[in-house]
């Protein structure tokens, strides 16, 4: 829900924006123990005011008169909905500290219709022994990615996401494992001939921190 109204004083008005994300009951006990690094960001890079509301079980977000740019209010509601998934808060700050990654999903379905011990093969497939199949996507493609029963979602910048969703779509119709690491390794060899790398958030993240 989107609400906008306009705050005035002596020397001008002010839009404010705002907005609330309802919250799973499985997460609001996350929330509660990691709320400090996760409204400081907002607060702090945003500038976006936050409150968590335990009785509707959401958190309220609204632009302010120190809000530089408004369009961090949606990169605040695509942060807290990624924590909602279940990635962790370091890779959902990626959002807001960088303008060009985004949150990306989609179904087994809209690749192939499959139904019972076949859709749980083609989620087998696409983790892998130990989760290896699905962190080395990600090693590879530079996109963080989370499996839920027949859904997949992606985060990252839209080439990466992209790289990383072909992946997945090849895994869902049979592909193997091998098959796939060698495209992928193609393919960060090709964009390093024409861009010099590939283009990733964490390694910035990760000088930053």
């Amino acid at each position: 829900m989107e609400i906008v109204k306009n705050v005035s004083d002596s020397k001008n008005t002010v839009e404010i924006q705002g907005r609330s994300i309802d919250v799973p009951n499985y997460r609001m006990m996350f929330y509660k123990t990691e709320w400090l690094k996760i409204y400081t960001p907002i607060v702090e890079l945003a500038k976006i005011q936050i409150r968590m509301n335990f009785i509707k079980k959401q958190i309220d977000i609204r632009t302010c008169d120190l809000t530089e740019d408004t369009s961090f209010l949606n990169r605040t509601e695509q942060f807290l909905k990624a924590i909602n998934l279940g990635f962790s808060i370091e890779d959902s700050l990626s959002i807001l500290k960088f303008a060009d990654v985004f949150l990306d999903n989609f179904n087994i379905h809209e690749v192939k219709i499959l139904k019972n011990l076949h859709i749980e093969r083609a989620i087998g497939r696409m983790i892998g022994r130990d989760g290896k199949t699905k962190t080395t996507i990600e090693s590879l493609s530079r996109c963080k990615s989370l499996i839920k029963d027949a859904n997949i979602f992606l985060l990252g910048p839209i080439e990466n996401t992209r790289i990383a969703k072909d992946s997945y779509c090849r895994l869902i119709m049979g592909s193997q494992p091998g098959t796939i690491y060698n495209r992928l390794r193609n393919i960060r060899t090709k964009i390093k001939d024409t861009c010099g790398s590939i283009q990733t958030i964490y390694n910035e993240l990760e000088k930053k921190q």
